[in-house]
């Protein structure tokens, strides 16, 4: 199957801190002052009693069209596109990349350096006119080439993770999706509405390919805590792009990891 090139739904980062972080009032109003400049609304900044689990967050940033959520444990960056960064991966790295460093050099104002730093990418390759089943059964037939009554499968699900150069894990996940629409009239002072799973029209099908890449391997290696610096962000970034760009399509249509040359697309 020959697939068109991907679109860019939507970028999931973390950056993961190696000791809990105070939940002080004074504290994020220190963070949020020096993100405000790219994170410029605060959405939520509530106060947290010690029985609050530590992974809720405790500041709630956002911009135009991204979001910041700072927990004890990791700061977590989410983004969905539109427009013409739908299909300019370059250009939404760069705005993901853009945001991530100031996320780093905010933290620096409450003397926090993170350890782990993970970045997420949600692709679509979409099937044009593409009957049910048929995204899953190419990878049924492609990736895991097994023999499976087709009008028996409603999903196929494929991963391969690869370790790059010491210091990061490339997760490579495959799946089919469906995007359907529904038409109901809204009326006045109507709070829910209940769709049901055979309402709607299909307006599109096709291949799903996550790719996740975080440096795990790194604090392995090294048998402590890593430093997410700089050029720690910007690596992983770079990588997600290539892989974007390059290995990902070739996974997704074919089934081939080829792991020297992701090693080699990119100067770690």
């Amino acid at each position: 199957m020959t697939l068109a090139p991907p679109t860019f739904l939507m970028a999931h980062a973390v950056l993961g801190f190696s000791g809990p972080l105070s939940r002080a009032p004074a504290q994020s109003e220190i963070l949020a002052a020096a993100l405000r400049e790219a994170f410029p609304n605060v959405v939520a900044r509530p106060y947290l009693t010690q029985d609050v689990p530590a992974q809720t967050p405790h500041l709630t940033l956002a911009s135009t069209s991204s979001q910041l959520a700072v927990s004890a444990f990791q700061a977590d960056f989410e983004v969905r596109f539109y427009g013409d960064y739908l299909t300019d991966v370059p250009r939404s790295l760069d705005y993901v990349e853009a945001k991530l460093l100031a996320v780093l050099h905010g933290l620096r104002a409450i003397e926090t350096v993170p350890s782990l730093v993970g970045l997420i990418g949600t692709f679509h390759f979409a099937v044009d006119g593409a009957e049910d089943g048929v995204a899953a059964g190419h990878i049924l037939d492609t990736h895991l080439q097994t023999s499976v009554d087709r009008s028996a499968v409603a999903d196929a699900l494929v991963r391969v993770a690869v370790r790059v150069r010491d210091t990061y894990f490339v997760s490579l996940t495959l799946g089919n999706y469906e995007f359907r629409t529904f038409e109901r009239p809204i009326m006045p002072g109507m709070q829910q509405i209940r769709l049901s799973p055979w309402e709607g029209k299909v307006q599109e099908r096709g291949l799903e390919l996550t790719l996740d890449i975080n440096n795990n391997l790194e604090g392995r290696t090294l048998h402590r805590d890593p430093v997410v610096t700089e050029q720690g962000v910007r690596a992983v970034t770079r990588l997600l792009r290539d892989v974007a760009l390059t290995t990902g399509p070739t996974f997704a249509e074919s089934g081939v990891v080829d792991v020297p040359s992701l090693t080699a697309s990119v100067t770690i």
